[in-house]
């Protein structure tokens, strides 16, 4: 979303990082999309030019940026997927991990932002699903539902076509921008660090 600045100046530190140190993630390749709705970026707002919201849009493609995405990612697979959000309703810190029933690794994310002193989200009620500490666990029934109603997010896709393993990381917004940008660097290291 245009309105969500801290994956980006996050993706920034880590293209930043790669390019200092080259061989840090050498077992790794990296595809990285920085920003997905760059016109809402530009203008701090949540939908492209056209008044779509870009990360809805992964069913219908009716948005140039999803049916671009779309035509990069297809026919690749990923270890890895991670999509960084930011909530302005929040309070904490919480993360979505979609179709995968072993919660230790969001678990373990969580446990690492709340030793860094940040606030854990409790009470996100999204649709069909809430968060319990800190944690959104999507089942697929409910990607499918969020495809049935053609609301299917761009982490909705990666999980049907690209990924088991797929995350969304949520700061809230409330929170300073260095405070979001630390909590979501923090998140990507230990799920990154997973794959090693």
């Amino acid at each position: 979303h245009g309105d969500e600045p801290a994956g980006a100046e996050v993706i920034l530190e880590i293209i930043e990082i790669l390019a200092r140190s080259p061989h840090r993630y050498e077992q790794f390749s990296f595809d990285i999309v920085p920003i997905v709705n760059p016109w809402g970026y530009s203008c701090d707002i949540r939908f492209n030019r056209d008044g779509r919201d870009v990360n809805r849009d992964f069913s219908s493609f009716m948005c140039q940026e999803s049916r671009i995405i779309k035509k990069y990612v297809d026919g690749k697979k990923y270890h890895l997927m991670i999509d960084l959000h930011e909530d302005p309703d929040g309070k904490g810190f919480y993360m979505y991990q979609y179709g995968n029933p072993d919660t230790s690794l969001s678990r373990k994310t969580i446990e690492i932002i709340r030793k860094l002193d940040y606030p854990i989200e409790q009470d996100v009620n999204m649709i069909m699903l809430k968060t319990e500490d800190g944690l959104i666990d999507a089942p697929m029934w409910g990607l499918w539902y969020m495809r049935i109603t053609k609301q299917l997010s761009i982490s909705n896709y990666y999980r049907f076509n690209n990924s088991d393993n797929v995350y969304t990381i949520e700061t809230p917004t409330i929170l300073d921008l260095k405070d979001r940008v630390k909590m979501q660097m923090a998140a990507f290291k230990v799920l990154l660090n997973s794959l090693q």
